[in-house]
C-alpha cells in the first residue's frame, strides 16, 4: 500500500497486519489490540490505551511520536526523533539512532535501544 496520509484507529480486540509506504501514519487504539507494520513513512503518531503491543520493527520512520495509557509494548525503527509519552506500564525498544529522544513517563516504564 502506498499513500500520503493514513489514520488506522482500532477498538476493542483488535490484530492488524499491514505493510505500507507513506509520507503521515496516525495509529489509535483501544483495548486490546496487536499491530505489526512493514514498510516506510516520513511521520507515524501513536496514540494506544489499553492493552496494546506494536510490532514496527520492519517499519522505518523518520520520526516517532508514541503515547500511551495503560500496559503496552512498542518496539520501533526511528531515524531522527522519538517522542514519548506513557502512562502507566509501558515498554518502548527502537532500533536505530534518532538524533533525538524525548520522554515523559509516569508508572513503570522502560525505553531501550535494541540492536
Amino acid at each position: 500500500l502506498s499513500i500520503k496520509d493514513f489514520d488506522m484507529e482500532f477498538a476493542g480486540a483488535s490484530k492488524v497486519n499491514l505493510e505500507m509506504n507513506a509520507a503521515n501514519v496516525k495509529t489509535l487504539t483501544s483495548g486490546k489490540s496487536e499491530i505489526t507494520l512493514q514498510g516506510q513513512a516520513t511521520e507515524n503518531n501513536v496514540t494506544m490505551s489499553g492493552t496494546g503491543k506494536l510490532n514496527a520493527i520492519d517499519f522505518t520512520v523518520a520520526n516517532y511520536r508514541i503515547e500511551t495509557r495503560g500496559f503496552s509494548q512498542c518496539k520501533v525503527n526511528v531515524l531522527n526523533e522519538l517522542s514519548v509519552n506513557i502512562s502507566g506500564a509501558g515498554s518502548v525498544e527502537y532500533k536505530g539512532n534518532p538524533a533525538k529522544i524525548n520522554n515523559e513517563h509516569s508508572g513503570a516504564t522502560s525505553i531501550k535501544k535494541i540492536l
